[in-house]
């Protein structure tokens, strides 16, 4: 199995590309995450995650943020046509205790991985 990287070339930083992969994206929405997605016309796929401030201090949503980064790259493989896909936080993931971050950890990998299962489909019936 090729080894998977998460390099700055697979980010997304620009606000103004997050916007335009939300405005003009495929969404997915789960209790946990909002992702979108849009064809980048690439030979990779990209990623952006936000993280509010009312999910807690800088630790937290920077471990928030690994969580998905980590999500992302083990599952871009499972992409048929390299996206731009951005992940949101929901409000409910707001309470924030240490003895939920593994639960996060799984469900958000989870969420995730049915979002890019849903893009797969949509992709393969043309949609946009």
């Amino acid at each position: 199995m090729e080894r998977a990287f998460f390099r700055n070339k697979h980010r997304i930083s620009d606000n103004l590309q997050f916007r335009e992969i939300i405005r003009s994206g495929r969404r997915e929405c789960t209790s946990l995450v909002n992702v979108y997605a849009a064809p980048n016309g690439l030979d990779h796929s990209r990623l952006g995650v936000s993280v509010g401030k009312r999910f807690g201090k800088a630790f937290e949503r920077n471990h928030l943020k690994r969580l998905a980064r980590e999500s992302f790259r083990l599952n871009r493989h499972k992409l048929l046509v390299p996206c731009d896909i951005v992940i949101l936080f929901s409000r409910r993931l707001s309470s924030s205790k240490a003895d939920v971050m593994k639960i996060r950890q799984q469900q958000i990998g989870r969420c995730v991985d049915k979002a890019f299962d849903k893009f797969n489909a949509a992709m393969s019936e043309g949609q946009r």
